[in-house]
């Protein structure tokens, strides 16, 4: 049994088959330290409490928030409606899993607000902030103000995306397109070493120029992987720049600029 120590963000994926882990030091963080095989369920500790989490929640979140948008300029319908209502039910079921394992640490949870228009992004971090008052922030509470959001309202003609449907028991990966295989934990393996270079930079220690590197070999590779399974589409890349001074938000974008110049952001 591992431990993870939720201090980053991402999406995890499936139901009770406990498994802890703890990532102390600066080291990069793999998809297996996430999850090890045959490990669908890990126990997360994020500022004093701890919760047991499913493989595919982050993935699950992000999808349920892309497909809500998306359906935001539909015409009003019966049927649209009633997609939208699932669609919020399951984003505000979600929402505390993704707190738990440091999504919102690690993308944080104003940058969710960024884009007026991403009404699937701002449901969620609005429940974020109704269910978890630690969360709120003075500058969280006056966007989300400012942004006036309907919670009532979009839908898909995608169903709501639960963890379980993500990667079915006892499943570790996934081959997507390009026939990219996806493992279990890369979203929460990924988000970790965002996390882990931002801690380092903020060092400004010539020693932490060799960890920073380290970090960028692993987040490469780590990129094409959730590129493949839509997570920057899904998660949209102006999340990226929407806080200048986060050091490992901005290595994200200029690795991503590197590897797909042609979809970088301008």
């Amino acid at each position: 049994m591992k431990k993870i120590s939720a201090t980053l963000a991402t999406l995890l994926l499936m139901t009770p088959t406990l498994c802890k882990a703890e990532h102390t030091d600066m080291a990069p963080v793999t998809n297996k330290d996430i999850f090890p095989d045959k490990v669908d369920t890990v126990l997360v500790k994020n500022k004093g409490v701890e919760r047991t989490v499913r493989k595919g929640v982050a993935k699950s979140i992000l999808h349920n928030c892309y497909y809500y948008t998306k359906i935001h300029a539909l015409p009003v319908s019966k049927e649209r409606d009633e997609r939208l209502k699932q669609l919020d039910t399951t984003i505000k079921g979600l929402v505390e899993d993704c707190y738990a394992v440091g999504m919102f640490d690690s993308i944080p949870l104003i940058n969710w607000l960024a884009d007026e228009k991403d009404s699937g992004k701002i449901l969620a971090a609005a429940y974020v902030v109704e269910l978890i008052p630690e969360a709120r922030t003075p500058a969280v509470e006056k966007r989300l103000a400012e942004l006036h959001h309907d919670n009532e309202a979009l839908l898909t003609e995608a169903k709501p995306l639960t963890p379980t449907l993500v990667l079915p028991d006892g499943v570790d990966q996934d081959t997507r397109k390009n026939e990219r295989t996806v493992r279990k934990g890369s979203i929460k393996a990924f988000l970790d070493n965002v996390t882990k270079f931002t801690n380092v930079s903020e060092k400004k220690e010539a020693a932490m120029e060799e960890q920073k590197e380290a970090l960028r070999t692993v987040m490469r590779e780590q990129i094409k992987d959730l590129e493949a399974i839509d997570f920057f589409d899904q998660l949209g890349l102006a999340i990226f720049k929407a806080d200048l001074s986060n050091e490992g938000l901005r290595e994200v974008a200029r690795l991503y600029a590197e590897i797909y110049p042609k979809k970088a952001i301008k």
